[in-house]
């Protein structure tokens, strides 16, 4: 089920453009290579965090209650994921068209009430942590403990 979530990720979610959104005003100031290295632990990240809420379910299934168009090529997508013998959770994807393909932008589970934005969360996470690590990407994984164990 594990590789399958991997694959989910990669092909719908996009990893580098919620790279660059989290890293916000410094994104321009990372390298290539740094910034493979950010996406590639946001995708890992990612992954576990979506791994938490299924892993364990005997049965999910995915109701979607409401779509909101903010333009022709950008929306917002509330779902329900129904979990056997786990309390249902609310996600609303933010999902762009581009490329001829729709793509996750965002994602925000809904918690006692309150939007969790993955992308917002970490962007302002990453921008104190920028600056207190001089800009230097694994240290910021490092104090972030981006990895799919955490």
């Amino acid at each position: 089920h594990q590789s399958r979530l991997t694959t989910l990720v990669d092909d719908n979610v996009d990893t580098l453009a919620l790279s660059k959104f989290t890293l916000g005003k410094h994104a321009k100031s990372v390298s290539r290579s740094d910034l493979e290295m950010y996406r590639t632990s946001l995708s890992d990240h990612l992954e576990a965090l979506l791994w938490q809420q299924i892993n364990g379910a005997k049965g999910l299934s995915v109701d979607i209650n409401n779509s909101v168009d903010r333009t022709p090529r950008d929306c917002f997508v509330e779902t329900v994921i129904h979990r056997d013998d786990f309390e249902d959770v609310l996600v609303i994807w933010r999902v762009r068209l581009a490329n001829d393909a729709h793509r996750i932008l965002d994602i925000a589970l809904i918690q006692g009430g309150n939007q969790i934005w993955l992308g917002i969360e970490l962007r302002a996470q990453v921008t104190v942590l920028f600056e207190q690590t001089g800009g230097k990407i694994a240290d910021i994984l490092n104090r972030l403990e981006f990895d799919a164990g955490s």
